[in-house]
């Protein structure tokens, strides 16, 4: 079941969906992949260790070498905002130090600015929905079994992402067997 969720997101990421729907304001048509599986740059990694302590840990684990600490992310560039300057989409994945509980790793976003990189979105990925709240696609993030699963839309903020609207689904199974996701809970996301 990971390994289609993984299939499915990746086919998202890398295949633009347009749409004209909006959050508060319009937005760009596309968030396109520019590429997939790029090199983390030594200096975003630096950032990434400030931005979180289990970064910071790791890195001193691997006596500062940022290229061991790389090991445990994947890193695509997607433009979120409709500017031609993508952001950094990075996931974590199993490594030397890893940041993956059970079911799912933690990742970023950062966007690049006047040389640095500007932190976006902590410990959670996203797929782009096709509305845009202050100018940047809103995203989507899930985890689940095959029995419930939830869901946490993001929303920009005008300076970073947040969590604003939480969905619990119960997989409910017909009577021929056929299995179909019930939502059940939908709230704000606590702060």
């Amino acid at each position: 079941m990971r390994k289609q969720f993984v299939l499915f997101v990746t086919v998202i990421l890398l295949f633009p969906v347009s749409g004209s729907g909006q959050s508060h304001k319009k937005g760009p048509n596309l968030a396109q992949a520019k590429s997939t599986n790029v090199k983390l740059p030594e200096e975003l990694i630096h950032q990434m260790a400030r931005d979180d302590n289990e970064i910071k840990s790791c890195q001193q684990e691997q006596g500062g070498n940022t290229t061991k600490v790389a090991e445990n992310f994947s890193a695509r560039l997607l433009d979120l905002n409709g500017d031609r300057k993508p952001e950094w989409i990075i996931d974590g994945i199993p490594g030397p130090c890893s940041l993956c509980g059970n079911h799912e790793c933690g990742g970023f976003i950062y966007r690049e600015v006047a040389g640095s990189y500007e932190l976006l979105l902590l410990h959670s990925g996203g797929i782009p929905l096709n509305t845009f709240t202050n100018g940047y696609r809103d995203l989507k993030a899930g985890s689940g079994t095959p029995v419930w699963r939830s869901e946490t839309i993001y929303k920009y903020n005008g300076r970073r992402y947040k969590a604003v609207e939480c969905l619990e689904y119960k997989n409910i199974q017909s009577r021929n067997g056929q299995g179909r996701w019930k939502l059940t809970s939908r709230a704000h996301c606590p702060n």
